[in-house]
């Protein structure tokens, strides 16, 4: 049984406070309008390449997006470092990171840091 990662870090903090200061100012509200708020505001950190090849769903149960369902394990498992990586060193550092594993890698990290941060906001009360 993997334990629910611990927010303690304070690169990832600084990231999560200045998402949910963003939110707040913006007054955005809503689930889809928050998350997209999220990955707009990461975008501006992350810039993930555009690929058109995939859906924009995620399923709910799992940290990856849904379009890497089929994708060899070492894609998968290069995203999920890099989530881990953004939880030690902050989202700037994932992002670098990601940025060297090609457009899939970059876009795959950017959909699932997007997800786990909205969790992340709406569990600390800074989302509606």
């Amino acid at each position: 049984m993997n334990p629910e990662p611990k927010f303690e870090h304070s690169a990832l903090e600084q990231d999560i406070e200045r998402l949910a200061g963003d939110i707040k100012d913006r007054k955005i509200s809503g689930v889809v309008e928050q998350k997209r708020a999220i990955k707009e505001s990461l975008g501006q950190v992350i810039k993930p390449a555009p690929i058109s090849s995939h859906p924009a769903n995620h399923t709910q149960s799992n940290v990856l997006p849904s379009y890497l369902q089929d994708a060899p394990d070492a894609i998968k498992l290069n995203v999920e470092k890099l989530l881990d990586l953004a939880w030690h060193k902050g989202v700037l550092a994932a992002a670098n990171q990601a940025k060297k594993g090609g457009p899939l890698i970059l876009d795959a990290f950017h959909d699932a840091v997007t997800d786990k941060l909205y969790e992340e906001l709406k569990k600390r009360g800074h989302l509606g």
